[in-house]
């Protein structure tokens, strides 16, 4: 207790279940750009409600969204679904390693890894400037190197 109001100590929150998850995706629609790298054929096929309701949020506020998807065929058919509805304010890249099987996010001070497999469902959401700041040069850094798919 005494750890977590000390200064400069991120703000850290595992967040369990659909409940849980559902949470920080309708806490992503308040943000002003998200970037993604994900299994987006998993999210779609999991919570298509949550995939429409994001993906329309996307569009109606104009949030900037960049995403790096994994290698498959059904990523690519799910990631030209959800353009439709994000429209010009989404742009996908191809991962050029295997290996994305979650979801994951970053949007404004806050770093989001999801867990979207089986029956154990979970997000760790983790608040902080520098280490959001991190994730996102991480982030540019994998962009550079995806291969180009939705602009």
């Amino acid at each position: 207790a005494l750890r977590a109001n000390m200064q400069g100590r991120p703000n850290i929150s595992v967040l369990e279940g659909e409940k849980g998850l559902r949470q920080v995706y309708n806490e992503m629609e308040a943000a002003n750009s998200i970037c993604f790298w994900s299994n987006l054929e998993l999210f779609e096929k999991q919570f298509q409600d949550i995939f429409d309701k994001l993906s329309g949020a996307i569009g109606a506020q104009q949030i900037r969204t960049r995403e790096i998807i994994s290698n498959t065929p059904e990523a690519r058919k799910s990631a030209k679904r959800y353009a439709l509805t994000a429209g010009r304010n989404y742009s996908a890249r191809i991962a050029t390693v295997e290996g994305i099987h979650n979801d994951n996010a970053i949007y404004g001070n806050v770093v989001a890894i999801f867990r979207l497999h089986e029956s154990n469902l979970f997000v760790i959401r983790i608040e902080d400037a520098t280490i959001a700041q991190t994730m996102k040069a991480i982030f540019e850094m994998a962009w550079k190197s995806a291969e180009n798919f939705i602009n």
